[in-house]
């Protein structure tokens, strides 16, 4: 029988050990962002990708991205690089956008009509 291997698809692989990223992900983003710029630039730049592709790692990809420069940020995201960097630029402005925008988006009751309604007449 022909041995098929496991293939995770549409997971990105994390450039830093997990017990780093879970270190990272632990900090204040003051601690994150000094223990970041000790990484080498392009590694930085892959796990700011890695991390802005999860939702609940988005403000730690915006903190690493402040960290880095525009050209840098386009070689890793492609055109989404230049976004990236504006975000970067004021994370707490920009987190606190999004969370409004969240707010906006956040799930409405939903009411049914009453049978009455749907009735043909």
């Amino acid at each position: 029988m022909l041995a098929v291997k496991p293939v995770v698809l549409n997971e990105a692989l994390c450039p830093v050990d997990e017990k780093d990223l879970t270190h990272f992900n632990s900090k204040s983003p003051k601690d994150t962002m000094a223990v970041a710029v000790k990484l080498p630039v392009r590694q930085r730049a892959q796990l700011c990708h890695f991390c802005y592709s999860k939702a609940h790692m988005h403000s730690l990809a915006l903190y690493i991205a402040s960290t880095l420069d525009l050209r840098t940020l386009e070689e890793v995201f492609g055109k989404a690089g230049k976004i990236v960097f504006e975000q970067s630029r004021d994370v707490d402005s920009t987190l606190a956008q999004l969370k409004n925008i969240d707010r906006e988006y956040d799930k409405k009751p939903v009411t049914l009509a009453p049978i009455s309604n749907l009735e043909a007449d």
